[in-house]
């Protein structure tokens, strides 16, 4: 299978991003953001945070949702780096988090992940761009492995962050 001048591999599109898996509308965001009460909870790990929202209709899925603002990352390249890192983890993440809202929690989530750390601090602690890459990546990660442990627990306990 191509796609564009690229072939895309069985493995590719096992981890695809699709829209119905995207937050997109801004209104969506500012629940996230807002709203605090028992369908809430919120963890960080490294330089990420994530807001996340239980959806009570069971038919409501998976949305995850990126934001990087222009206050910790003021370049447009810096955060189109780390959209891409986190949007990258999510969607290898997906399958894993959506296997365990179908067995373990019959409701939807939505997730914000966000850049809560100063793109500047990262940057003056590691210099160089594959050590930023790699800690970006692994913050990624152990943030999604914080958000399966509290998938897992369902919505009836809140996170501990």
């Amino acid at each position: 299978m191509t796609h564009g001048n690229r072939a895309v591999s069985e493995h590719d599109s096992k981890f695809k991003y699709p829209r119905c898996l995207r937050l997109i509308r801004s209104e969506d965001f500012g629940v996230l953001v807002r709203e605090r009460n028992e369908n809430t909870f919120g963890t960080a790990m490294g330089v990420f945070s994530v807001s996340a929202r239980w959806i009570p209709e069971a038919t409501s899925g998976l949305r995850i949702g990126v934001t990087v603002g222009k206050r910790n990352c003021p370049r447009s390249i810096d955060r189109a780096l780390i959209k891409r890192i986190l949007k990258e983890a999510a969607r290898h993440r997906a399958p894993q988090l959506q296997a365990l809202l179908a067995t373990h929690a019959p409701h939807g989530l939505d997730l914000s992940l966000r850049l809560r750390t100063p793109y500047k601090a990262i940057v003056a602690e590691l210099g160089a761009m594959p050590a930023i890459r790699q800690r970006l990546r692994r913050d990624a990660d152990a943030l999604f492995d914080r958000l399966e442990r509290q998938v897992r627990r369902g919505p009836q306990r809140k996170a501990q962050s």
